[in-house]
This record gives structure tokens, C-alpha cells and sequence, in this order.
């Protein structure tokens, strides 16, 4: 018996590690002390637990064992810990019952072998962790768009669904006759799962709906950038129509003024014409709604932040002008608030673009903080803090997991890089 303790007590701290580790995406702690004291921790409690005149649960020192080995807020780590344990115990009260039901055993309660189901199911919820790890970046995106109502309605249902599933065994063994208990207990397993699936269809609808939402914000945007880039084409096309108009009058000026020999008017007259500033630099790429971000994002950037940008898009570019909208604006207001908090003197931001109907590649760089190893993991996983690159880069990796695309982000010789490169699947 104490060796099925014993195998008990690993396997749940294995589930729950699987669970916190390939599903949701919990970044494990690089600190050895912690790393150590996680072990030496389970262990002792092990040894303490054989001594123990009583029974006593693991599930609190799991928990801690967890937030030993995971980097991220304490409360987030206990809040799934105990959604993990009340899940299994939901699970393994279920699959007790259902093989009571196939036994046939009705009376009593005989003595079940349930730390073998605590096993049985430790290992399912281990392996489903494990081949679900592919989907770990979507459920990392729903953790990012949970808020607290959400937490509260995930944690409200787990404990109806386990105070359910305790409550069924009195209502199975109770001396009604046999129909009457199969009704009851299917009745409340049916139960148990409504609430699961009405749980999931409310986070369905409340996606969609943030995805709708999204989509007519970046609408609007794209509207607004157009017609401000109209503007803007329409003022800069004005001031040149003027000068043009007034150019030989000057020019006229200035062979009086030549011919008379008024040298220092002939000076001052020509300071004054290079002081004047017509904009004409409109950045154009080939896309009208890339221009249009483009040309907004540099009109915000201080004088001194040089811009550089190199390709132009193709006629039959095959990414979508919404999506396009979303990496350009997402990616330039990166790079011009990183730059707005960088001290360097010489600020710059790069772009490349590169398209055809085969193949989409963009760069972008901007003079950056350094960034530690770290910093660039929690970004490539997606556990950045939403208030720098974070939540701009979700959004960017959402459009380039939509075309199957890649994703590579960067810090070297003080510039922060990230590079996209998606190919045409449909060809």
C-alpha cells in the first residue's frame, strides 16, 4: 500500500506539472535555489506524510511545489493548482461511479481501490497535457483574455461539479429501487457536463465577440488612416502647387536682385526661400493602407529618429489588407514607443519588405533597451507584460499562425528585431 502512496504522490505532481508546463504555458524557474528547495520539499513532506497518525491530502504542498518550479504571479499559480486538484477529483469520482454502475454494485460502499483511480487518472491527465501542447498558444490567448468574472465562473462551476459529484454516491446507494438510482446519478452526470459545455460556450461567444469587436476597430482604423493620409497627400500636393506658382517670380527676384548687385538682399532673399518647408516625403510602398500606417507612424516620430524602409509590395500580395494593417501598426507602434523610452542618442527604425505571390517576408527594427535572455523568451512564449511588446505581439502572432507563418524575435548590437516570413499556402 505504501508504494501505491508513493506512486500516487508522483503521479499527481507529474499531471500537475504536465498541466502547468505544456497546456497552459507556465515558464519554469531558472533559479536553482528554487529549483532545489522544489525537491527537497516534496520530499520531506513524503517522509512526513508516512509518519503521520492520520491521512492528510497532498494538495497544498503540490500547490507549493508548483509555485516553486513556475515563474509567474503567485496567484495565478494557486488559482490553477486548485482548479487542477478539484478537476481530477471530479474525474476520478466519475470514472469510480461509471465502474460501480458497469459492476453493478448498489448497496453499499465496498472498498474501492481508489488510490488506483487517483493513479489512472494522474496518468490521463498527464498525457492529454502532453499531446495538447501543440495547442498551448491558444490556451496561453485564452488566459491573456480571461478577466475576473471569467476566473470567478471557471472556479463557480468546478466546485458545483465536485460538490455534484460527492453528493452522487448517497443518492446512488440510497434504497431506492434500481431505475430511480440510474436516473438520478445519469441525471446528475448530465449535469456535470451541461455545466462544462455551457462554461465553454459562454468563453466561445465572449471570443467571438472580442474577435468582432477587434476586427471593426482595426475597420475604423484603417478608415481613419486613409483619410488621413488623403489629407495629408491633399496639403502636401497644395503647398507644392503654391510654390510652383510663385517659383518664377522668385526666380525673377533673385536675377533683379543679382543684376543690381544687392548681394546681402540676394542672401537674406534666399534664406528666407530655404527656410520654407514643403513636405513632399511620402513614404508610398505600394499598398495604400501599409502607406497610410507607415506614413502616420513617422509623422510621430521625433526629427531625429531616422527611418529607413526598403521593398515594395507586389500587385498580387495575398495577405489580407486587415491583416496587413494589423502587423504594420502593431509592429510600428512597438518600435516608436520603444524608441520613445530608449536614451541612445542616434535613434533609428529600419523596415524590409519583400512579396510576391508565392511569399511574404517583413523586418523591422528599432534601437532598443537591451533586452535580457529572459525578456525574449517571455515575448516568444507569449508571457510578456502587456503594457511593452506583449500584447502587440500576440495580436502580430495571431495573423502569422492564421497563414502558417514564422516568427523570429531578436536583440543584437543594441537594436530590437522581429521577422515574419509566411508563405503562400494556396499555391
Amino acid at each position: 500500500m505504501k508504494f501505491i502512496s508513493t506512486l500516487e504522490y508522483l503521479l499527481e505532481l507529474t499531471a500537475m506539472f504536465s498541466v502547468f508546463f505544456f497546456l497552459l504555458g507556465f515558464p519554469l524557474s531558472k533559479n536553482r535555489y528554487r529549483l532545489f528547495s522544489a525537491f527537497c520539499l516534496s520530499v520531506a513532506w513524503h517522509i512526513i506524510w508516512y509518519r503521520l497518525p492520520f491521512s492528510c491530502p497532498n494538495t497544498i504542498t503540490a500547490i507549493i511545489v508548483m509555485a516553486l518550479l513556475f515563474n509567474d504571479k503567485i496567484q495565478y499559480k494557486i488559482y490553477w493548482g486548485t482548479l487542477f486538484i478539484f478537476t481530477e477529483a471530479i474525474v476520478c469520482k466519475s470514472i469510480s461511479i461509471i465502474l460501480l454502475m458497469l459492476v453493478g454494485i448498489t448497496e453499499e460502499f465496498p472498498n474501492f481501490p481508489a488510490a488506483y483511480i487517483d493513479c489512472i487518472t494522474f496518468v490521463i491527465m498527464a498525457l492529454i497535457s502532453f499531446f495538447l501542447k501543440s495547442y498551448q498558444e491558444k490556451c496561453i490567448n485564452f488566459i491573456h483574455n480571461i478577466n475576473f468574472i471569467g476566473y470567478a465562473a471557471i472556479m463557480s462551476v468546478t466546485i458545483v461539479d465536485f460538490i455534484l459529484i460527492l453528493s452522487v454516491p448517497y443518492i446512488y446507494y440510497d434504497k431506492a429501487n434500481e431505475t430511480g438510482r440510474l436516473v438520478i446519478v445519469i441525471a446528475a452526470l448530465l449535469l456535470i457536463i451541461m455545466t462544462v459545455i455551457t462554461l465553454f460556450l459562454y468563453f466561445s461567444l465572449r471570443h467571438s465577440y472580442q474577435k468582432l469587436r477587434q476586427m471593426d476597430a482595426i475597420s475604423q482604423r484603417s478608415l481613419e488612416l486613409e483619410k488621413e493620409q488623403y489629407l495629408s497627400l491633399q496639403q502636401k500636393n497644395d503647398d507644392l502647387r503654391k510654390f510652383r506658382h510663385d517659383f518664377h517670380n522668385h526666380i525673377f527676384s533673385l536675377q533683379e536682385l543679382a543684376h543690381k548687385g544687392k548681394y546681402k538682399e540676394l542672401a537674406a532673399y534666399l534664406s528666407a526661400l530655404s527656410s520654407e518647408e514643403i513636405q513632399t516625403n511620402i513614404i508610398t510602398v505600394g499598398n495604400t493602407i501599409v502607406d497610410a500606417v507607415i506614413n502616420h507612424t513617422v509623422s510621430k516620430l521625433d526629427p531625429s529618429v531616422q527611418f529607413h524602409y526598403g521593398g515594395q509590395f507586389s500587385k498580387n500580395c495575398f495577405i489580407t489588407d486587415m491583416d496587413l494593417c494589423i502587423l504594420f501598426s502593431n509592429l510600428l507602434d512597438n518600435a516608436r514607443e520603444e524608441i520613445e523610452l530608449c536614451n541612445m542618442q542616434n535613434k533609428e527604425v529600419n523596415l524590409e519588405i519583400f512579396t510576391d505571390e508565392r511569399k511574404f517576408m517583413l523586418m523591422i527594427e528599432n534601437t532598443s533597451r537591451p533586452y535580457k535572455p529572459e525578456e525574449l523568451f517571455h515575448l516568444k512564449t507569449q508571457k510578456a507584460d502587456k503594457r511593452n511588446h506583449g500584447l502587440g505581439l500576440i495580436n502580430i502572432r495571431d495573423v502569422v499562425n492564421k497563414y502558417q507563418g514564422a516568427m523570429d524575435i531578436k536583440y543584437a548590437d543594441g537594436f530590437f528585431s522581429v521577422h515574419i516570413s509566411i508563405q503562400n499556402l494556396g499555391t
